[in-house]
Order: C-alpha cells, then structure tokens, then sequence
C-alpha cells in the first residue's frame, strides 16, 4: 500500500510540475488523484467506525460474522483450527436494576479493556449486543482457547480493585467454546454451538467455561 501511494504521488507531481495537473479520474468522477486518496481514505476511516461498537470501541457483530468467515475460509486452505469464545456478563440486569446503566455501561467497558488486553494483535475481540461479547481465536485450538478464557477470568478479578474509580462490585462470566472445524464449517455454525454452550453453562450454575456438549 505504501509503495503504490509513493508511486501514484510521484506521478501526480511530476505531471504538475509539467504544468499537466489537468489529470483527472473522470471515470470515478475525482477532479485528481489527491481526491482520490482522500475519499479513500474517510472510506476507510468510515467503514471502521460502522464495524466497531460506540460504547466499548471492539468490533461489532457484523464484523464477527464477516471476520469469522474470513479466518474460517484461511483455515480450511491450511488445515487449522479456528476457535470462537463467546462469554456473557453473569446477572448483569441486576447490576442495571441495582447502581443504574450508567454503572452497567462501566462494566461493560471495563470487560471490553480485560478483553483488548487479553487479546494478540491477529484475534479479535467483539460486542455482539448488550453484555454479550465474542473473539474470534485465528489458529488456536479448543485448549488454547480454554486457557485464554481461563486467563480472562482471572484477569477480571486481579484488576478489579485496580480500576478507578471502583465499579460498584465484583461480577463474573460465563464462556462458551467452539472450534473449527470439530464443531462447525462455516461461522453460522460455529457461533451456534458456542452459543449453546454459553446457554448451558448459564443455567447450570454461571461463572464457568463450557467448551464441550
């Protein structure tokens, strides 16, 4: 990217200084490659900001679907795994109904840094919707991302009191696991089964990691 961008701002400013600065991209209707580079640029800005969610600044669930696919399509060219971590705030409706949103968004937010934090710079951690969050684990197999989620937990807990100002109490998670290809083909199938994980893990006590039927 950075040597095409060298190579079209040479070209534009050697025909400038010709006094040929009548160049223009009629196709796209651009009055010159500068404007180009422009728009492309706030296109990129832009499709950023619609991938990422406003309160936390992870990715979205339209990304997760979209980025899911795309390592999962990576992975079937190099036979390897893909993992799918899906983990949901425990009573997080009685933190709303007891301290107000206000406090349930701090929550949120300190989760979200827990998990940017948690994360390398090839995975991606996501909000799907409300205390709902998901990360995509780019080759990593079920017991690699059993050890993150395990990971995750006590990074909620060792930070806690760390946070300023306090949050108004201790809160835990509940995580499902799913990999590719064992548990699914496709990113449909993958957020499936980590989803009923998580519902079973929710109901059968909450504050644990189900990475298996």
């Amino acid at each position: 990217t950075a040597v095409v961008f060298s190579a079209l701002v040479s070209f534009y400013l050697a025909n400038f200084e010709k006094g040929r600065n009548s160049f223009l991209l009629k196709p796209s209707g651009f009055s010159d490659i500068f404007s180009f580079l422009t728009y492309r640029k706030n296109f990129e800005l832009i499709k950023e900001q619609i991938l990422r969610d406003s309160l936390t600044n992870l990715y979205n669930r339209t990304f997760l679907f979209e980025q899911l696919g795309r390592n999962i399509s990576q992975a079937e060219r190099s036979a390897h795994s893909v993992s799918l971590v899906t983990l949901n705030i425990d009573h997080f409706r009685n933190i709303n109904n007891s301290y107000g949103h206000l406090e349930g968004d701090r929550v949120l937010k300190y989760l979200a840094q827990v998990l940017s934090h948690s994360v390398r710079n090839y995975e991606f951690a996501c909000r799907v919707s409300g205390e709902e969050f998901s990360i995509i684990l780019p080759d990593c197999d079920i017991n690699s991302a059993l050890s993150l989620g395990q990971r995750i937990v006590q990074t909620i807990d060792a930070k806690f009191d760390k946070n300023t100002p306090p949050l108004a109490e201790r809160f835990t998670v509940t995580m499902g696991i799913a990999e590719f290809p064992t548990d699914g083909e496709s990113a449909a199938e993958l957020v499936k089964v980590a989803n009923r994980r998580l519902a079973f893990g929710k109901q059968n006590g909450r504050d644990r990691i189900i990475f298996e039927d």
